[in-house]
């Protein structure tokens, strides 16, 4: 029997009608598995930019301050590195170190080290430099060390051996105090009438006969007046200053 053509489209449509749904559930389903895959991958990350590692040749922080004339301005006990266009910190290397904005006298940089003047015999000057681009400024250089990581600030009041004046007579020169010798001057160039056993007295911070027979004052004369010292008697040897040891024991060691 032959079949019409409005019941053929009708099968067909009721044919294809599901097969529409299931595609469409199909993608409806890659949609959602793409999202979840989305959220399961990570964003690739920025690529990152590495952190230089420091430059060990930078100098360390200073302090460039100048005042209106372009001169550095400064401080007493500001440390300077040896192109004194500078300050730095004095617990790192350093050639100078300023002692006073005053006269530049022996007696302001004993101040300034610590000790009495009149009473203490060092053996540096200070000295006046100049500082670059402009001005002057009266500074110190430690006498045993060419370059200096520490304050000079008091150091006299630390013993000070290396800041303090000695006589090695074995080899017939001066020394620090820090080396081993057989004298420490406690008395240079005097103008005026001096008793050598009173000044030995002040610089011991005791009377000389408490060490007697192991040390012994020595009066020398120069053109410029009377000399003191304090020498060993016997074979030994002074390792250390006998400024202010008063009741200590004598720093004494054998050739």
């Amino acid at each position: 029997m032959p079949t019409s053509t409005g019941g053929v489209k009708s099968r067909l449509k009721r044919v294809i009608t599901p097969i529409n749904g299931i595609v469409l559930f199909l993608a409806a389903l890659a949609g959602i598995g793409g999202y979840i895959d989305s959220l399961r991958t990570p964003s690739p990350s920025p690529p990152s930019t590495p952190i230089p590692a420091p430059d060990p040749t930078v100098d360390v922080p200073s302090n460039l301050a100048t005042d209106g004339a372009g001169a550095l301005s400064l401080a007493v006990g500001d440390c300077l590195p040896i192109s004194l266009d500078r300050t730095v910190r004095c617990d790192v290397s350093h050639q100078y170190q300023v002692v006073t904005k005053g006269p530049c006298t022996e007696d302001a940089l004993v101040q300034f080290l610590g000790g009495r003047p009149g009473v203490e015999v060092i053996n540096v000057e200070p000295k006046v430099v100049d500082l670059k681009p402009v001005g002057k400024a009266c500074v110190v250089t430690d006498p045993t060390a060419a370059v200096l990581v520490t304050s000079a600030r008091n150091a006299l009041q630390n013993g000070g051996s290396g800041w303090r004046h000695c006589r090695d007579d074995r080899i017939a020169a001066d020394v620090p105090c820090s080396q081993v010798h057989t004298a420490e001057y406690v008395l240079t160039a005097s103008t005026s009438v001096v008793d050598c056993d009173q000044a030995a007295a002040s610089y011991l911070n005791a009377p000389p006969l408490r060490f007697k027979g192991r040390l012994q004052v020595e009066t020398l004369q120069s053109p410029a007046g009377p000399i003191c010292l304090l020498a060993v008697q016997g074979a030994d040897l002074l390792t250390a200053t006998v400024r202010n040891i008063s009741t200590s024991s004598l720093p004494l060691t054998s050739p």
